[in-house]
C-alpha cells in the first residue's frame, strides 16, 4: 500500500514528466522515453540538449 505522501509525490512527478515531454520533436522525445522519474528525465534531456544541434539554436537565440 502506498501512503498519502507517495501517492502525492508520484502524482506531482507524472505531472512534471507529461509537461517535459509535451513539447519535444518526437526524436527528442525517443531518446528519454525511457526515464521513469521526472528528475532521471529532465537531466537525460538536460545532457541531450547541451551537446546537439537543438541547444545550439537555444544558445544563438
Amino acid at each position: 500500500m502506498w501512503s498519502d505522501q507517495e501517492k502525492s509525490v508520484q502524482k506531482i512527478d507524472r505531472l512534471a514528466r507529461s509537461l517535459l515531454t509535451q513539447g519535444l520533436p518526437n526524436d527528442i522525445y525517443s531518446l528519454i522515453d525511457s526515464y521513469k522519474t521526472a528528475k532521471d528525465l529532465w537531466d537525460a534531456l538536460a545532457r541531450h540538449m547541451l551537446g546537439s544541434e537543438y541547444g545550439e539554436q537555444d544558445r544563438k537565440a
